[in-house]
Parts: C-alpha cells; sequence; structure tokens
C-alpha cells in the first residue's frame, strides 16, 4: 500500500531517473498526461520549478536536485518500513531474549 504523498514522490523520481515524462508513465503504467499533473502538484506545492523541459529530456533544476536526493532517502525509508512492519506482522522477526545461568564449578 502506498500513500498519496509516497506515491508522488516514487513519480518524481522515476521521471528524474527515465529523463522523461514519456518514459517514466511508461514504466508506471500510468498515463503521460497524468504524470505530467502529478508533477506539476508538486511544483505548485513547492511553489517552484523542480525540472525543466526540453525536447532532449526533463533536467534537474538546484531545487529539483535537493527534492531528488531527499525523495530517494524517503522511498528507501518507506521500503525499509514496509519490510519491517510486515516482517514483523508476519511473525518473521521479532524478540530473541536468551539467558544464561552461571555454572558453579570448576572451570578449566
Amino acid at each position: 500500500m502506498t500513500t498519496p504523498y509516497l506515491k508522488l514522490v516514487h513519480r518524481f523520481v522515476t521521471v528524474v531517473e527515465q529523463k522523461s515524462i514519456h518514459r517514466a508513465a511508461k514504466k508506471l503504467n500510468i498515463s503521460q498526461p497524468s504524470l505530467s499533473q502529478s508533477i506539476k502538484n508538486i511544483e505548485s506545492y513547492y511553489e517552484c520549478l523542480l525540472l525543466e523541459r526540453t525536447k532532449r529530456g526533463v533536467f534537474l533544476t538546484e531545487p529539483g536536485k535537493r527534492l531528488y536526493k531527499h525523495s530517494c532517502k524517503i522511498l528507501e525509508l518507506g521500503s525499509f518500513m514496509h519490510q519491517e512492519i510486515t516482517d514483523l506482522i508476519s511473525g518473521r522477526t521479532g524478540k530473541l531474549r536468551i539467558s544464561a545461568g552461571t555454572a558453579w564449578g570448576n572451570c578449566y
């Protein structure tokens, strides 16, 4: 399950990594207008241009570079969080306590 914010972050990172809104839309299996709107929504939220769009592709602006750096960390943390929670719920992880008593007697 992905939150709406993580979905936007994932879309932004995919556009940057694909260097093209068209290629990113294909990779994400969404329409190009929908992806363009997502990027515009992020830019509107931050009130700045994050990507320069050219015929050769998209390029990060300075604010875009910072957002990309932090977005990668957010996605990594989100993935880690998801895995940790699902492992905990499924019983694959938890606390293991091991104790050892003191041994009385001769030690050689």
